[in-house]
C-alpha cells in the first residue's frame, strides 16, 4: 500500500530503525532521574510515583464487511464507469452519505473502499479502505482492513486495523499546540501498549519532530520503560521499570560509523525524488474527449497532444484522482492524487516507467516529507529511499530471498545506523 494513512509512523519507524539508538549506556537508579528529559521538560515528573495504569480502554471501530450477495441488494444509486463495470454505490440517509467504491479487479464482488460523509457540513467523518485478495474460483477477501475515523479539520482520531478479519490494534490520536500529537496504541493479543507523544514545531512548510516520549505498559497495565527521544540530534534517554518501579537507565546516541555495506545510496540515480508536479490549471476546463459516469459526473478527459494522450481522471464525487501522461513513450508518468480536501497531511504520488518491469514511484507527503519506492519486478527487488528537509534519512532494500538491508543516518549525511 503506497501511502497508507497511518498517524503511527512515527512509532513505527521508532521500533523499525529509522530512529534507532546506538552506543547505550546503561546504569542502576539509586537516586533521582537527573534531568530524564533532553529538551529540559520533566517527561518524568511521576518518576519515583508508584505504577500507573496502562492507557485508557480504546473501543474499536467496527469493519463494514459484506459479501458478494450482501452487495447486490445495498441500497442506493449505482454508478457505473463508461465501461458499464459498477464504479460505486452512493447511499444517502438522513444524516450521512455513505459511498462504496468497488474493486476495478472485481467490481460487483468486492469493496475496495467505503467513505462516510457528513451531510450538514459536507465533510469525510469516517473510511475504511480494504485490501482485497482476489483470486479466480474464489470468494474475495480483505486481508487488511484500515478503519480511519476523523475531527471536523479532517485530522485521524482514530486507526482500526484488522488483519485477516482478526482485530490486530486500535490507536487514538489526540492534537493540541505547537504540533504536539499524542498517539495511544493497544495491541490486541494484549501483550502491551504503547503511548507516543511528539512535539512538532512547523518550520517553514516542513515539520520537523523536535522530541518524542515513548511510554510502553504490559499486559497488566504497569510500565515497562518511558523514553524520551531527541529525533533532531539522535539521542535518546530510556527509563525501564520492574515491577512499577525504576530498575535502568538507558543513555543513548547515534554516532557516524563506516560504511562497510558496499551500498551509496546518494550515487544511485534512480533514487532521486521526482520533480514535484505543481497543478496550475482547472483540470475539469482543459480541452478533449471527456467520458462520464452514467449519473453525469465527468469520469475522464483524454487530450491528444501529437506526442502522445494525457488523461486526466475524476471519481465519482468529481475530484481528480490521477493523471496518465503518455506523451514521453519511453516513460509514462502516472500522477495519483491522494488529496482530499477534508484531510490534511496527504499529497501526491508520481509513478514512472523505468523499465519493461521497473517502476519507480515518488510520493510526496504534505508534511514535507517524500518517499521513493523502486520495484523491479525482473528479478523481484526492491529499494526505498525516505528523504526529510530533503535530505536523505533513511534507506532499505530487499531482494526474493528475503535479505534486507536498512540504513540509517544523519542529517550531514553520515551513516549512523545500519541493520
Amino acid at each position: 500500500m503506497i501511502n497508507s494513512i497511518n498517524p503511527l509512523m512515527g512509532v513505527q519507524n521508532v521500533q523499525a530503525g529509522q530512529y534507532q539508538i546506538q552506543q547505550p549506556v546503561s546504569q542502576p537508579i539509586n537516586q533521582k532521574v537527573q534531568n530524564p528529559n533532553l529538551n529540559g521538560v520533566n517527561a518524568l515528573a511521576s518518576y519515583n510515583q508508584p505504577a500507573k495504569t496502562a492507557p485508557k480502554t480504546i473501543t474499536p471501530a467496527l469493519p463494514t464487511v459484506l459479501q458478494p450477495e450482501a452487495i447486490k441488494v445495498i441500497e442506493g444509486e449505482r454508478v457505473t464507469a463508461p465501461n458499464g463495470a459498477l464504479d460505486s454505490i452512493i447511499k444517502r440517509n438522513g444524516k450521512t452519505t455513505v459511498i462504496y467504491k468497488m474493486d476495478i479487479a472485481t467490481p460487483n464482488d468486492a469493496i475496495r473502499k467505503i467513505e462516510v460523509y457528513d451531510n450538514t457540513t459536507g465533510k469525510l467523518i469516517r473510511e475504511q479502505e480494504n485490501f482485497n485478495d482476489i483470486k479466480p474460483g474464489k470468494m474475495p477477501s480483505s486481508f487488511l482492513t484500515e478503519i480511519n475515523e476523523r475531527d471536523s479539520e479532517g485530522r485521524i482520531t482514530k486507526t482500526t486495523v484488522y488483519s485477516h478479519g482478526k482485530l490486530d490494534n486500535v490507536a487514538e490520536i489526540e492534537y493540541g499546540p505547537n504540533g504536539y500529537e499524542k498517539a495511544t496504541i493497544i495491541y490486541a493479543d494484549g501483550t502491551s501498549a504503547i503511548e507516543e507523544s511528539t512535539e512538532t514545531p512547523i518550520q517553514g512548510n516542513t515539520m520537523s519532530s523536535i522530541t518524542s516520549k515513548r511510554t510502553q505498559f504490559d499486559a497488566k497495565g504497569q510500565i515497562v520503560s518511558v523514553e524520551t527521544i531527541d529525533r533532531e540530534n539522535r539521542k535518546s534517554e530510556k527509563v525501564t521499570y520492574k515491577n512499577g518501579i525504576p530498575s535502568g537507565i538507558k543513555h543513548s546516541s547515534e554516532e557516524p560509523i563506516a560504511n562497510n555495506t558496499g551500498i551509496n545510496p546518494f550515487a544511485d540515480k534512480d533514487l532521486v525524488p521526482a520533480q514535484p508536479y505543481i497543478l496550475g490549471y482547472d483540470p475539469k476546463s482543459i480541452e478533449g474527449e471527456k467520458k462520464y459516469y452514467s449519473n453525469g459526473v465527468l469520469h475522464s478527459i483524454t487530450t491528444n497532444t501529437g506526442n502522445g494522450e494525457v488523461i486526466h481522471m475524476f471519481d465519482v464525487t468529481g475530484r481528480l484522482t490521477g493523471i496518465e501522461d503518455a506523451k514521453d513513450k519511453n516513460n509514462v508518468k502516472s500522477i495519483i492524487f491522494n488529496n482530499n480536501p477534508d484531510v490534511k497531511y496527504q499529497g501526491y504520488s508520481i509513478v514512472e516507467q523505468l523499465g519493461e518491469k521497473v517502476t519507480k514511484t515518488t510520493m510526496y507527503n504534505n508534511d514535507g516529507e517524500k518517499e521513493v519506492y523502486i520495484n523491479n519486478l525482473a528479478n523481484n527487488t526492491s529499494k526505498t529511499a525516505v528523504y526529510k528537509d530533503d535530505k536523505l534519512v533513511f534507506y532499505t532494500e530487499s531482494n526474493s530471498d528475503d535479505d534486507r538491508i536498512a540504513m540509517s543516518f544523519d542529517k550531514q549525511g553520515n551513516l549512523v545506523k545500519v541493520l
